[in-house]
């Protein structure tokens, strides 16, 4: 059974509400769709939406249509004139809560540039009726073979490290230290990703305090107190490292490894639509990555960690390039 899913293109996609709750239709406005194998579907690599939906028949009444299946029904109403319009065509409009995802065209470009773009993104994780948000402000990028850092360095490819070689926008869960996890997006380049190293937390804040706490504040008798205000950790500490955003968001290895984010409805990354928008006048700071000294001082030192300045959830801060940042700033202006 397909999910209700629109892909916001041209002709305009709609879900309502209805079709939205059933979760079994697809609605395309001003189209019909399934005739045709070259809708935008297809292109976008969603070819179990159109196998799954070859008996599909469509019949109007009164003013409803009505897609049928030999699995099940749904009705929606007619699309209306408001409902097509502009729209961005590297948006998706997700199954789940209906909120709107990056497709796979914006991971597919270089690691570095991918690191860049990344930050003031939204990270989305869907699970057990849990919803949780937090923007992405710092990253590092991994450049595949020839970089010393990369677990793919050489071009190896073993099982742990093989969602870094396959499309871009694939996640990359690993488990180090042997106590945490590490998230990681594929992009363009073979065996290139990029490490998620910090996040500012937005929604589900208590879930993710619980998450971090829940060994420290189990109560007599075993009930776990969730509030921020009655634990040691604030805020911006939830999220600030590779391993406590792992935690907090709930992202691990056997649930979350080798998923893509373009079409995955457990985890996705969207524009910050809801929240504070990064603005053009914050600055971004391009500097090492941070923990890799024993591969030599020439990989040690490349600039490929990017973070927002001045955010409290950035993980490392380097001072020194922020200083020249701003010196560059306020001789320019």
């Amino acid at each position: 059974m397909v999910g209700a899913v629109g892909i916001v293109t041209s002709p305009v996609a709609t879900v309502t509400q209805q079709a939205m709750t059933c979760a079994t239709v697809v609605v395309v406005a001003g189209e019909s769709w399934l005739e045709e194998k070259r809708h935008p579907f297809y292109t976008l690599g969603l070819k179990h939406h159109l196998s799954s939906m070859k008996r599909t028949r469509e019949k109007t009444s009164k003013g409803k249509k009505r897609i049928e299946t030999e699995a099940t029904s749904c009705y929606f109403p007619a699309a209306t004139e408001k409902e097509i319009g502009a729209v961005n065509s590297n948006l998706v409009i997700s199954e789940t809560c209906g909120s709107i995802r990056l497709k796979e065209e914006f991971f597919d470009i270089y690691c570095e540039d991918l690191a860049r773009n990344l930050i003031g993104k939204v990270l989305v994780r869907k699970f057990d009726n849990i919803t949780l948000k937090a923007r992405i402000v710092e990253t590092e990028s991994y450049l595949g073979g020839v970089d010393k850092a990369s677990h793919s360095y050489n071009g190896k490819i073993t099982e742990r490290n093989k969602p870094m070689f396959m499309k871009p926008g694939t996640t990359y869960v690993y488990f180090t230290y042997g106590m945490y996890h590490c998230f990681n997006i594929s992009s363009q380049g073979d065996g290139a990703a990029v490490l998620i190293r910090a996040l500012e937390p937005i929604e589900g804040l208590n879930y993710m305090c619980l998450q971090r706490q829940q060994s420290k504040k189990r109560k007599n008798d075993g009930s776990v107190k969730m509030s921020l205000q009655n634990n040691n950790l604030k805020p911006h500490e939830l999220c600030n490292g590779p391993g406590k955003l792992c935690i907090s968001m709930n992202i691990d290895r056997h649930t979350c490894n080798m998923k893509d984010l373009s079409l995955w409805e457990g985890m996705w990354i969207e524009e910050d639509n809801e929240s504070r928008k990064i603005s053009e006048s914050e600055l971004f700071v391009k500097t090492h990555r941070i923990g890799i000294d024993s591969v030599g001082a020439e990989w040690a030192k490349k600039p490929l960690r990017y973070y927002l300045m001045g955010n409290k959830s950035v993980c490392r801060l380097d001072k020194q390039k922020e200083l020249e940042l701003r010196n560059m700033v306020v001789s320019s202006s």
